[in-house]
């Protein structure tokens, strides 16, 4: 009973989405009402066992975040979302037994704390974020 409330719940979160004509859509802003939504639907189906749909979700979140063309590089706040989004959709993944395509995301992860130590370097926040980057 309890999953199927929470089913529901999501069912509604999507249909709310439609009606204010927020989703679906060809881009999704990071950061947004929408990606924060979808994220949390994503992490509700990985939670109760269907990775499936979790995956399918993260997958179609990150290609329609990277199509509104994020500027990770240059704005602090992106870097946020974007590494945050590497970091579940790459956790999903691994607990799939699917390593093997998180690495690219890990990597990606970590390259873009990199860059932002030299960026702003000595900055603890940057630090926390590069050193979470490393852990395995």
């Amino acid at each position: 009973m309890r999953h199927e409330t929470r089913q529901d719940a999501a069912g509604g979160i999507v249909r709310l989405l439609n009606e204010t004509k927020d989703y679906p859509a060809e881009t999704i802003t990071a950061g947004s009402e929408v990606d924060t939504t979808l994220r949390a639907l994503a992490d509700h189906y990985a939670e109760i066992g269907q990775p499936g749909p979790a995956l399918e979700i993260y997958q179609e979140l990150f290609r329609k975040i990277m199509a509104s063309n994020p500027d990770p590089e240059n704005d602090l706040l992106n870097s946020v979302y974007v590494s945050r989004l590497h970091t579940s959709l790459a956790m999903l993944l691994r607990r799939m037994g699917r390593g093997d395509q998180a690495v690219p995301l890990e990597t990606g992860r970590l390259e873009l704390w990199l860059h932002w130590n030299r960026k702003l370097p000595n900055n603890p926040f940057v630090h926390r974020q590069l050193e979470a980057a490393r852990l395995p």
